[in-house]
């Protein structure tokens, strides 16, 4: 091949070197030592990916010792599930909300396999912003949330993977178990038996009273609770409710408990004067608002 290429004056690329073969046969000395983290990153920005191994490869002790969640079980949790997990951002779109005028940022997590939408609302956005970086490594308590039959995750508490101590990983098991209390004790409120009515549940039909011979007691009024998701609520969902507490207006005073993820974020209570009627086609509508969680009469 070589003779054939000269016979046509096809020079090498390094023909117009001198011994090229000795100039190449060993690699160029380096004048600064590059980490194997540098070397990721450049992989990844050069091809796209990681090629020779993960940034998350080096830390797995530490995310063992912090009791983190592999990301490719993720998929399979239930609802409400809580759980650690150590993940590296992929990217970061910041955003504003068009109720508060806040920032929110929307992150792709991942390890390298898994890949999940992390939305980064605007409460820890205020205080975790400055972590929010791409090819950052960071560690969250995490919820996943099926309601819609999608899995999706919100941010509880978050921090920098690469700067864990003590402090960190209690402040980490403190915002852990406040979460679970949270969830187990919204769970047990929604369970209890005969009080609550949820969503995909159909409403009893009241049963035929016995006979009676003497007259029955005049009914009292009994307080309701409807519980809205407020991240989301929308004013069209506000002005549904009130449309409907309209059409069963009564005497029974109700309390609307806006909630953001499981923590009560505020109620607003109504008196008996712009009270309902309680009955259980008064709770289908009220379920069939998308922001309502959940109706106790």
């Amino acid at each position: 091949k070589e003779q054939a290429e000269a016979a046509k004056g096809v020079m090498s690329l390094f023909a117009a070197f001198d011994d090229e073969e000795q100039r190449f046969s060993k690699p160029p000395k380096t004048t600064r030592k590059v980490s194997k983290q540098e070397i990721l990153f450049k992989e990844k920005h050069l091809l796209g990916f990681f090629l020779t191994a993960h940034p998350l490869d080096d830390v797995q002790h530490i995310l063992q010792r912090l009791s983190c969640v592999p990301l490719h079980i993720v998929e399979e949790m239930s609802h409400d599930s809580v759980f650690r997990a150590g993940f590296l951002v992929e990217s970061v779109q910041v955003r504003l909300s068009s109720k508060s005028q806040k920032k929110f940022a929307i992150l792709m997590i991942g390890n390298g396999m898994e890949s999940f939408e992390l939305p980064i609302w605007p409460e820890l956005y205020e205080e975790k912003g400055h972590l929010l970086a791409e090819n950052r490594m960071l560690f969250a308590v995490l919820q996943a949330d099926r309601r819609e039959g999608s899995l999706r995750l919100s941010c509880k508490w978050i921090n920098d993977l690469t700067q864990v101590n003590e402090q960190m990983m209690e402040e980490c098991d403190q915002a852990y178990d406040k979460v679970k209390f949270q969830v187990e004790r919204f769970a047990a409120m929604k369970s209890k038996k005969g009080e609550s009515l949820h969503k995909g549940e159909t409403p009893e039909k009241p049963k035929a009273a016995a006979t009676q011979t003497k007259e029955p007691p005049k009914a009292v009024p009994k307080a309701g609770a409807i519980f809205i998701d407020l991240d989301n609520t929308r004013l069209s969902h506000i002005m549904t409710i009130k449309k409907i507490f309209d059409d069963h207006r009564g005497s029974a005073p109700v309390t609307l408990e806006f909630t953001v993820g499981k923590r009560n974020h505020a109620t607003l209570q109504i008196n008996s004067t712009w009270g309902i009627t309680p009955s259980p086609a008064l709770a289908e509508k009220l379920l069939a608002v998308p922001s309502v969680e959940a109706v106790e009469f």
